[in-house]
């Protein structure tokens, strides 16, 4: 019976993590990283091991899931698409001679002298 329910908690942290990896969401994969985490912690009871049961539980499915899914909450929750580069929101890679925050691209040279085109001398 010990057997049974013990293949039946593997099976669920081998599902959980399987859908952990395939949601392309962050939000349900980080829910079902904290339910593998959790039928972990229940395997570790089952095995006779309360301390590590309990640390895992606290740990690994208490804190480290919720610092994930307050760091998703405070970011846009991996919603960005890769069009932002450097701070560009136009998709175009920054000019590495342009100065950082000059969006015109007259600024100091790569050098840091300033540019003729500037009235700079």
């Amino acid at each position: 019976m010990l057997e049974l329910l013990l293949l039946l908690v593997c099976a669920s942290i081998l599902i959980s993590g399987l859908l952990a990896i395939c949601l392309e969401n962050l939000l349900p994969a980080m829910v079902s990283s904290g339910l593998a985490s959790l039928f972990a912690a229940v395997s570790f009871l089952l095995l006779a091991a309360p301390d590590v049961a309990m640390a895992e539980a606290a740990i690994g499915s208490g804190l480290a899931t919720f610092i994930f899914l307050y760091a998703i909450r405070k970011t846009d929750g991996g919603k960005t698409d890769g069009a932002t580069v450097g701070g560009n929101t136009d998709g175009r890679r920054p000019d590495p001679g342009q100065a950082a925050g000059d969006e015109t691209g007259h600024g100091s040279s790569a050098r840091g002298k300033p540019d003729k085109a500037r009235g700079g001398a």
